[in-house]
């Protein structure tokens, strides 16, 4: 069982869904023990696989703040200079490092060409190819770009769809079993209390009532009622044991589960089913419309070579969303993929240890521990036991009075109890207090005794195993295959676009230099 000194590892249950993505070979118990991701030291394992989109998005952040710093000074040197001449008029041939006309020499020229990369030595024809092959390579990007960003979008839409709605629903199941169990431990606990002062006073009253099953007239029912009177003595028993656990059990359910659980929903189900309907498109579509948009601009205007400030900036903005592509798809998808592998392997190792750090009451954590480690059990269930799920999910004794009244006359004598009060023989020899302890133990033990069935048969592995089995199939294939199908939408965009921005920002300088011609 977990504490707080010792965490226990627990072997996970990989659903079929998974077609070998992830093995048994793949758990570690090392890792299953440091998987926290309630702790923020467990995120720092996280940073490594995001490392490459942090990095990606902080180059294409720094190149964003290049090119404005450089077309911000281009410009302006380009207006100063044009002002200064427009008013000194000095003789053309006196200008030096400032822009040049049209009709300079063409050694100029070619010192213009050194200054982006180009020899001194290459000729206009071989300027023309080079220039010629950079625009169709743009045009080519572009074009992928804008293909890939559009499948990015149908992609991302299509991975998001059953997200959050699958989510919900597996929470729906999971609450309404919490709610059925606890409401039959409430109400279980109602009965033990009116059934325990009854069965007192019956036992109380045991030789009397034996000394009337004696009596000739109950011909064929006083074994009944004799072996029914020892069995309702182990019943006193049990029950006095059982009191406090379904207590602690019905606490323990309605406070740490139904009421965690209606929290959790209170809290992340509206603005998560918002994101669903609404949000999700609105990021998607801004997000890749305006990679597509700032693609289809930035390279028309460099291609174009017109209009250089229109150009220079939709090739910032171009850099900005590749920042936030790589930054999102290649860094924090990345991220959320990882953690949600590890969640595939390590959640039930995590679940165990949680419970056992945080649930304080002794009684509760004992409560707790054996019931979710009854059922994170990777085997399958292979058949019903009785009185197994009300032994771990309540306490052992509860399944000793299930097993005692299935085995025993305790139900024949609970429902023939009616009858023999009424018979004059009996009814003669019981005093009132007796007849209404009779009475109210023929109606509420019955009634304790089935709810303690229900909570077995709710709460059986073989019920519960389904829903087990959902819960691990959501977090390991819905949920990893969606983020996998996202990662990749991401990154595809992503690389293309970082690719289309540097042959833009390179065609914008180039272009920029020929056209004002400074050196």
């Amino acid at each position: 069982m977990a504490t707080d000194t010792s965490p226990v590892v627990v072997n996970p249950l990989l659903p079929e869904c998974l077609e070998g993505h992830l093995t048994l070979e793949d758990f570690n118990g090392e890792d299953a023990v440091e998987f926290r991701p309630d702790d923020f030291s467990y995120y720092k394992g996280v940073l490594t696989s995001i490392v490459p989109g942090i990095v990606l998005g902080c180059l294409a952040a720094i190149a964003m703040i290049g090119v404005i710093i450089w077309t911000s000074v281009s410009f302006c040197r380009c207006c100063c200079t044009t002002r200064r001449k427009r008013t000194d008029r000095l003789p053309e041939d006196t200008i030096e490092d400032q822009f040049i006309t049209a009709d300079r020499t063409k050694e100029n020229a070619y010192q213009v060409d050194a200054h982006f990369g180009l020899p001194k030595t290459l000729t206009w024809s071989e300027k023309y190819k080079v220039e010629k092959i950079l625009n169709w390579s743009i045009v080519l990007f572009m074009l992928a770009t804008v293909g890939v960003a559009s499948w990015g979008i149908y992609s991302s839409i299509d991975h998001t769809n059953g997200v959050v709605g699958e989510f919900w629903n597996v929470f729906d199941l999971v609450e309404n079993v919490a709610i059925s169990v606890s409401n039959i431990l409430t109400q279980l606990t109602g009965l033990i209390d009116e059934v325990e002062p009854a069965l007192e006073t019956v036992m109380k009253n045991e030789d009397l009532l034996l000394s009337a099953a004696n009596n000739d007239q109950l011909l064929g029912l006083e074994s009944l009622i004799t072996n029914g009177l020892n069995e309702l003595g182990n019943v006193k028993g049990i029950l006095y044991d059982l009191k406090e656990p379904v207590r602690t059990a019905q606490e323990v359910a309605n406070e740490t589960f139904v009421q965690g659980l209606q929290g959790f929903r209170d809290s992340f189900e509206s603005p998560t089913m918002a994101f669903q309907t609404t949000g999700r498109f609105i990021a998607i579509a801004v997000l890749f419309g305006m990679v597509i948009l700032f693609s289809l601009v930035s390279a028309g205007f460099v291609v174009w070579g017109s209009y250089p400030r229109v150009g220079a900036t939709a090739v910032i903005m171009l850099w900005l969303f590749v920042a936030l592509l790589m930054f999102l798809g290649v860094g924090l998808l990345k991220g959320v993929n990882y953690v949600a592998e590890d969640g595939c392997l390590y959640t039930e190792t995590f679940v165990v240890n949680y419970a056992g750090d945080y649930i304080g009451d002794p009684l509760a954590k004992k409560f707790a521990l054996r019931a979710i480690e009854y059922y994170v059990n990777p085997i399958p269930p292979t058949e019903y036991v009785v009185g197994e799920a009300a032994s771990k999910i309540v306490d052992p004794k509860a399944g000793d009075l299930l097993n005692l009244y299935e085995t025993s006359g305790l139900e024949e004598l609970l429902l023939q109890l009616p009858t023999l009060t009424n018979l004059p023989v009996v009814s003669s020899v019981l005093s009132a207090d007796l007849k209404s302890s009779l009475s109210s133990l023929a109606s509420a033990a019955p009634e304790a005794l089935d709810s303690i069935k229900e909570i077995d048969r709710i709460g059986s592995r073989t019920n519960i195993y389904d829903l087990y089995s959902a819960i691990k199939a959501y977090i390991c294939c819905a949920l990893s295959s969606d983020l996998s199908g996202l990662f990749d939408a991401w990154v595809a965009t992503g690389c293309l676009s970082l690719v289309l921005a540097t042959l833009c920002t390179w065609r914008l300088v180039w272009f920029v230099r020929k056209k004002y011609k400074y050196v």
